[in-house]
């Protein structure tokens, strides 16, 4: 884990009683991609209840597990390794992965990797009906990836960690 954050901030106890671990939970929490995950729907084919599983109370749910199995992971981590001591606790390690949890689903397309499929094999066909379309477009062969290849978690990525910013101001 480097000491260094995406917002430049490496301190964050000098003006705030929360861990930046913590900091990044509430970041994840107000922000609208996060929100966003409430019009999505959790599709399973045969559910039992008659009420509708959003993506944002599956992520919720994810996260709270997450927290229990990341606190006793790093019960164990800080065990094993004394020299971490005053650097990172169970908690901490708790709070990364309930923030892990709950960021897991903002990439994803509607109809989870059906839906990745249908977005990969239309920018397949888009770009094989006009071979000098991106470069037309100024594309390297990288961002044309992006298109071909789509996949959510590097979306959801990409949306946390350049999309919607990494301010420090709440």
């Amino acid at each position: 884990m480097a000491p260094i954050r995406l917002s430049g901030k490496t301190d964050p106890k000098d003006s705030d009683y929360r861990t930046m671990f913590q900091e990044d939970w509430d970041r994840v929490a107000f922000s609208s991609a996060f929100r966003r995950l409430q019009g999505k729907t959790q599709v399973h084919p045969f559910p039992e209840k008659d009420y509708i599983h959003t993506r944002l109370t599956h992520s919720i749910e994810t996260a709270s597990v997450g927290r229990s199995l990341g606190y006793k992971a790093g019960q164990v981590l800080c065990q094993q390794c004394p020299e971490l001591a005053g650097t990172l606790s169970a908690a901490d390690v708790g709070v990364m992965v309930a923030t892990g949890c709950l960021i897991h689903d903002i990439g994803n397309t509607p109809f989870g990797h059906s839906g990745e499929d249908t977005i990969q094999a239309w920018f397949r066909a888009w770009f094989e009906a006009d071979p000098n379309r991106a470069n037309r477009l100024g594309l390297s062969d990288c961002e044309r990836a992006d298109f071909t290849c789509f996949e959510g978690n590097a979306q959801g990525f990409r949306t946390v960690t350049r999309l919607q910013g990494s301010s420090d101001d709440f």
